[in-house]
């Protein structure tokens, strides 16, 4: 498969993942902050634009620069379960360093998967 032609699937597949991991984290976001209301249909979705566009935009970029011999969709869904449990934690114990440790287990997670598939081929 030509590259750009990865690079295309990984940005849809980042933003499908990213769109999804922003309902959980709006629902969540509203009851741990103690908001008042439920979140409106608005909320969601602008919540799933943002995130769609930063999956699209971040996934090739994680998934050439440190995940090239990872499975495309383990370099996908485990960056993104782990943002989702990052920032939900991050909610609970630190919420006004939300924006700041949110993204810590996405990385971390990338890291994680780039070491233990460092020593493979790539993957076809």
């Amino acid at each position: 498969m030509k590259p750009w032609k990865v690079t295309a699937v990984l940005a849809v597949l980042g933003a499908i993942a990213g769109g999804a991991a922003a309902i959980p984290l709006t629902f969540f976001g509203k009851i741990i902050s103690g908001a008042p209301n439920p979140a409106t249909l608005h909320e969601y979705a602008w919540n799933i634009r943002v995130l769609a566009v930063m999956g699209a935009v971040f996934s090739p970029v994680f998934a050439w620069g440190a995940l090239r011999h990872v499975p495309i969709w383990r370099a996908v869904v485990e960056p993104a379960l782990a943002a989702i449990a990052g920032s939900i934690v991050s909610m609970l114990v630190m919420p006004a360093l939300f924006p700041f440790t949110a993204s810590g287990p996405a990385v971390a997670s990338t890291h994680l998967l780039s070491k233990r598939y460092e020593n493979r081929r790539p993957v076809p």
